[in-house]
């Protein structure tokens, strides 16, 4: 075996393992960022293999697409603009990173993916490996819903505070984090390894086109004569493996995902009718219009009343979101808020009738528009054009072209697939969520055993060029009224689907790569590894241990303190800050270290009045706000911790540090009434009775434009320490237990609180 096929199986293996690992690492969090950045570094490593690969090749075949250099140029764009935050030191930065790292990562997958999925055997087998692992996750979400999910209600029914804390949820009782925790609990909605229900719906929907053509569409039989027997049961099999995805879908109770299904359906029917009859194109036309409408007649007849009542509803939110985010497009036309920023500069645009402080808009034109600028918009359009100029312009009919000697991968797409389960749960222990038992014992044998059953449409069947580009297609409409562009767990396989339909309809000339060319790309693929390995895996890895240790040495310093060991005190104190600095080397763009640092100084002040630890503490709360400004949560939290300060020695100073925290909160976020709220009671405290009446009255307002329950002041209580036992016994005064809307009633009449 030569180096060029060993680094062609390896390449092809690894590529399959990722696509196969992503869907199963919760992907939708740039907080939690481990898991995904262990991926985007193995997908970098497998482009460097590659580019050292072309080294040792006489000529090597290059596979380079129009979409291609379009979403190279997206992500060069995007990497420019995030660096231009870095230089400026502009908004979350540690967020910035990993939204640059996650794209940078899809197009590693874009790229590979053309040049390891040569032949169209490779192409099938990677298909129904895909297949199989949306069985995975389909039969975990039923799991989820029978088993898995009631018992979690029972057990948060049992313990509220012990199943918040193995969550790893910190929500007070009359928190909004705790009602929409509860909430969320109480939802219905299966979500497998992904963190939100549509994302896993986004996921099945276009594998449950593809198998449907499979099963409809006869170009995608054999052209080899087969039994009769052996056709009906592959025919079943496809149906059966139809219904599961199907049921999977239904669990998540997406409503876009269910549209994007009837789309893709209807695509693939308009199809068929148009090979059978290419000519008659007015036929065409109005058969696609009637079977539109005869979808829309059954969908609206046969769905339940609620369901149709609840989409409205949530398409009403869409709106909302939409509208706020256009107006942030338009006052940041140019680079846009950056990656990363969108939830924190979404907040100054929340519509007050809007029902959360979402994390991006909903529809993918729109969130890559407004974290990119313009210009990120134009070259998404530009990308999805060159796409579809592909498939109309060099689209023809689909001829095999299986090469028996790089069929042999075949096999290593297989074996990938296994390594892709090991890598998937290595991820899940990185970043805290490790898949359930199930995924590994029920789900994944489940996926195999489909594999299997597919293996006769691998070797003898066909995959059109128009099926994995329905399939892409469905998957878009979806992300027109959903979030996922940016998440690798759904994206991959957009790219993956775009990929087979331009290499099987548009076979593109050869391009040789030289030499040069080689070494250029493997020593760019190494350096970006490197960088991401530096930037994000290996902090994301190493600073939550970093945090813990220290966290644990400063509060047995603070228990030596109280024991009366100043020494030992001060020498683990100084230990824990050791840590934090170094935690703060490790990622300097991380404010997490500097929150830890300021709990510590705040300890020691709650225990001592001494001055030191105040100015200490002050200073810990401008650098963690320096790497957060524009998050209205970290100044509501700031405020806080002042106003708990202030409980605690009725200094003016402290009063005046939360007020001044909850202002800039308001001005973050001015369309949230417990802000206000907040506010309110803060100048209340202050003696400024004019404005604390004024904000209470505006809270009130902001509450009656909203009808989420969750967020009604009525259901909240002030955040306020309230009496707090002070290191020489006095206890400071505090409020009454009050609902938030009848403190503020009060407080905007000018009572007595």
């Amino acid at each position: 075996m030569t180096v060029v096929d060993l680094g062609d199986r390896v390449g092809t293996a690894l590529t399959t393992a990722l696509l196969v690992a992503s869907p199963m690492v919760s992907s939708e969090s740039l907080d939690q960022f481990a898991g995904n950045a262990l991926l985007i570094t193995l997908w970098l490593a497998t482009w460097c293999i590659w580019g050292f690969t072309t080294v040792f090749a006489a000529q090597r075949r290059v596979w380079v697409s129009g979409p291609t250099l379009v979403l190279l140029a997206l992500v060069g764009w995007m990497s420019w603009n995030t660096l231009i935050l870095l230089w400026a030191e502009e908004g979350d930065l540690r967020l910035a990173v990993h939204g640059m790292w996650n794209w940078v990562g899809l197009a590693a997958v874009f790229f590979l993916c053309g040049q390891y999925f040569v032949t169209d055997r490779q192409r099938r087998a990677i298909c129904a490996v895909m297949v199989g692992v949306a069985v995975t996750l389909a039969a975990h979400a039923c799991f989820q819903s029978v088993y898995e999910l009631p018992l979690a209600r029972a057990e948060y029914a049992r313990d509220p505070t012990a199943a918040l804390l193995h969550a790893g949820v910190d929500a007070p009782p009359g928190s909004p984090e705790r009602t929409l925790y509860e909430s969320r609990l109480a939802s219905p909605d299966a979500t497998a390894t992904f963190a939100l229900a549509n994302s896993l719906a986004g996921f099945l929907t276009p594998w449950m086109i593809l198998l449907c053509g499979m099963l409809v569409l006869p170009s995608t039989t054999s052209q080899v004569r087969t039994s009769g027997a052996r056709e009906t049961a592959r025919r079943l099999v496809c149906a059966a493996l139809c219904c599961l995805l199907g049921l999977g879908i239904a669990l998540t109770h997406s409503r876009s995902a269910l549209v994007a299904v009837g789309c893709g359906m209807l695509g693939m029917a308009c199809r068929f009718w148009y090979e059978r009859r290419p000519h008659a194109w007015k036929a065409w036309c109005a058969g696609t219009v009637a079977l539109s409408v005869l979808f829309l007649g059954v969908s609206l007849s046969v769905l339940p009343s609620d369901l149709i009542a609840n989409a409205a509803k949530s398409l009403r939110y869409r709106l909302e979101y939409w509208q706020a985010t256009v107006q942030l497009i338009v006052d940041h036309p140019w680079r846009g808020c950056g990656l990363g920023q969108f939830q924190d500069y979404y907040a100054r645009y929340q519509l007050p009738a809007a029902s959360e402080t979402v994390a991006d808009p909903h529809h993918f034109l729109l969130e890559v528009w407004a974290t990119a600028g313009t210009p990120g918009g134009l070259l998404v359009l530009g990308f999805l054009g060159s796409w579809w100029w592909h498939l109309r312009r060099r689209a023809g009919p689909t001829v095999g072209h299986d090469q028996p000697d790089h069929d042999r991968l075949e096999w290593w797409i297989y074996g990938g697939a296994l390594v892709g389960l090991a890598i998937a749960l290595l991820a899940g222990f990185l970043t805290g969520f490790v898949p359930h038992l199930f995924l590994f014992i029920g789900g994944a044998p489940l996926g195999a055993l489909s594999v299997c059953a597919l293996r006769s449409w691998v070797r003898e069947g066909q995959l059109p060029w128009y099926l994995p580009a329905i399939a892409a297609g469905a998957l878009l409409v979806h992300l027109m009224t959903a979030g996922g562009i940016a998440f690798p767990g759904v994206a991959g396989s957009l790219w993956l689907l775009m990929v087979l339909s331009i290499a099987i309809a548009a076979p593109l000339p050869p391009r040789w790569c030289g030499l040069s060319g080689s070494v250029v790309v493997a020593l760019a693929a190494l350096f970006l590894a490197l960088a991401c390995r530096q930037t994000a895996l290996q902090p994301s890895i190493h600073m939550a241990t970093m945090l813990q240790s220290a966290d644990r040495l400063g509060q047995r310093s603070w228990e030596e303190r109280l024991a009366g060991r100043v020494e030992s005190s001060d020498r683990m104190r100084a230990a824990a800050m050791d840590q934090y600095r170094a935690a703060v080397e490790q990622s300097p763009f991380d404010a997490a270290p500097w929150w830890h640092q300021a709990w510590l100084a705040q300890t020691y002040w709650l225990g001592t009045q001494d001055e030191a630890d105040r100015l200490q503490f002050r200073q810990f709360l401008r650098g963690a706000l320096r790497r957060q400004p524009h998050s209205a949560t970290a100044h509501l939290q700031v405020g806080l911790q002042y106003l708990r300060m202030y409980r605690s020695s009725n200094d003016a100073r402290d009063l005046q540090a939360a007020l001044d925290a909850w202002s800039r909160a308001v001005q973050c976020q001015p369309n949230r009434a417990s802000l206000h709220a907040h506010l309110a009671w803060a100048q209340h405290l202050a003696g400024q009775a004019s404005a604390a009446a004024d904000s209470a009255q505006h809270a009130l307002d902001l509450d009656d434009q909203h009808e989420h329950q969750e967020r009604k002041l009525s259901r909240l209580t002030l955040a306020d320490p309230g009496v707090e036992q002070r290191w020489d016994g006095v206890q400071a005064p505090g409020p009454e237990e009050k609902s938030a809307e009848a403190l503020m009633e009060s407080i905007a009449r000018g009572g007595d609180q």
